[in-house]
């Protein structure tokens, strides 16, 4: 079962019939992209409905008194409503995926170009001992997360002003 052992599936980058051209990522990028969604939509999922069980029912009553079918109920009144909470999941997903180290690290060791900053900052600190470099990585981590947590708090106040809070 499973060949001869010859054959190396995690250097292949087609996957049956299809075959990306050399530029393309790996079809490893494309699984390690998979498992982090995985990951991750079970927090966002649990988030996003306690959310929507949080909107009154009264505006959503009063919509569809007016009229609105339950599709312009939810792009309507359930999304703006929510608003605060998708950016809130978003920025999260985005920092984690900054920081995605664990899951590389796990099936891959960072080979086969599915290497990510954080793996890259741990090889050259912690692996190679270049001290200079491994910071300058985990600064960089840094500097790229805050514009996302500016974005975070702009959506933030807006969101809460839409509410009247």
């Amino acid at each position: 079962m499973g060949g001869d052992g010859e054959r190396l599936w995690y250097l292949e980058r087609g996957f049956g019939p299809f075959n990306p051209p050399d530029s393309a990522p790996g079809f490893n990028t494309f699984l390690l992209v998979v498992i982090f969604i995985w990951a991750q939509a079970g927090f966002a999922m649990v988030i996003f409905s306690a959310a929507i069980k949080g909107v009154p029912d009264s505006l959503i009553e009063a919509a569809k008194v007016d009229g609105a079918t339950n599709r312009q109920v939810f792009y309507k009144v359930t999304l703006p409503y929510i608003r605060g909470t998708i950016v809130t999941v978003t920025t999260l997903t985005m920092i984690a995926g900054l920081k995605a180290f664990d899951i590389v690290a796990a099936t891959t060791g960072g080979r086969f170009g599915t290497s990510t900053i954080a793996n890259e900052f741990y090889v050259t600190k912690f692996v190679q001992g270049r001290n200079g470099l491994g910071s300058a990585l985990a600064v960089l981590i840094f500097v790229l997360v805050i514009p996302i947590v500016i974005i975070n708090r702009q959506a933030q106040k807006r969101a809460e002003e839409m509410m009247g809070a």
